[in-house]
C-alpha cells in the first residue's frame, strides 16, 4: 500500500539515534539487508548529536529513540521538524507512555513505534511516513483510539476549527477520528481515495498541522 513507486525509486536516506550501540549498528544492518534502497547515512548516541548529523546530513527519516544522553529524544525531535521540514522523524522506543506518545506526535513526530516490532513493520512506516502518512504501531493505534473514545464528545464541543470546516470536511475529519484511513473514508462516503486525500490536505491545512499525528495532538489536547 505504501511502496515507493517504482518510477520514483531512490535511496532512503536514513539516520538512527540510539544510545545503545548493539541496537542501532544492528537495526541498520537488518534495514539495508530488508531494502536496498535503505541507506544508513550515520548513527547518533545522544539527541545532541542527532540533531546535529540531521543537520549536516538532512536525512529523509531519522530514527529516533527517546530516552537518549545530552538532549532527550523530544527535544531533538522538535529541533529536527523545526530547523529540517523534509525530514521525517520515526520515534523508535521500548516506552509505550501516554504521555511520551501524545509529546513525540506534539513534537513533529510522524510515527510511534516500539522497538520490539519486526523490521518489516519498521521498514513500511518509513515508506508510510515517506508518502506522508502518519504511522503508529498497532498497540499505540489501540491507545490512541481509546483515548479519542473517551474524549470524543469533548472534541466535538471543543474544536473551535470545526466550525471552519465544511459539512463534507467534518464527515471526514469524524471518520479520522474513528482512526479510518484515506481508503477506508472513501468507501464509507464512496469518494475516491485521491478525492479523500485532497480532503484530508485542507482539514490539515485550515487545523493548522502538518500531518494525522499532528491532528490527533490537537484534537486530544484540553
Amino acid at each position: 500500500m505504501f511502496e515507493i513507486d517504482p518510477a520514483e525509486a531512490t535511496n532512503v536516506r536514513i539516520l538512527i539515534a540510539d544510545d545503545q550501540p548493539i541496537f542501532r549498528d544492528g537495526l541498520g544492518i537488518l534495514l539495508a539487508q530488508h531494502d536496498s534502497r535503505f541507506e544508513i547515512v550515520d548513527r547518533a548516541a545522544d539527541g545532541q548529536r542527532a540533531v546535529q548529523l540531521a543537520r549536516d546530513y538532512r536525512p529523509d527519516v531519522v530514527l529516533m529513540d527517546l530516552e537518549m544522553p545530552r538532549s532527550p529524544g523530544i527535544d531533538a525531535i522538535r529541533k529536527i521538524v523545526q530547523e529540517l521540514p523534509g525530514t521525517k522523524v520515526i520515534v523508535l522506543t521500548t516506552f509505550a507512555l501516554d504521555d511520551l506518545i501524545f509529546e513525540s506526535i506534539s513534537a513533529g513526530a510522524s510515527a510511534y513505534l516500539l522497538k520490539e516490532s519486526p523490521i518489516h513493520e519498521i521498514a513500511r512506516t518509513i515508506r508510510a511516513v515517506l508518502a506522508g502518512q502518519a504511522q503508529l504501531s498497532p498497540a499505540i493505534a489501540t491507545r490512541i483510539l481509546e483515548e479519542f473514545k473517551r474524549l470524543r464528545s469533548s472534541v466535538r464541543r471543543g474544536l473551535s476549527t470545526r466550525e471552519e470546516l465544511t459539512n463534507r470536511e467534518n464527515e471526514i475529519l469524524n471518520l479520522i477520528v474513528e482512526g479510518k484511513s484515506n481508503a477506508e473514508i472513501g468507501l464509507s462516503l464512496n469518494l475516491a481515495e485521491g478525492t479523500v486525500k485532497n480532503y484530508v490536505s485542507v482539514i490539515l491545512s485550515k487545523c493548522q498541522v502538518k500531518n494525522r499525528a499532528g491532528l490527533i495532538a490537537r484534537l486530544i489536547t484540553p
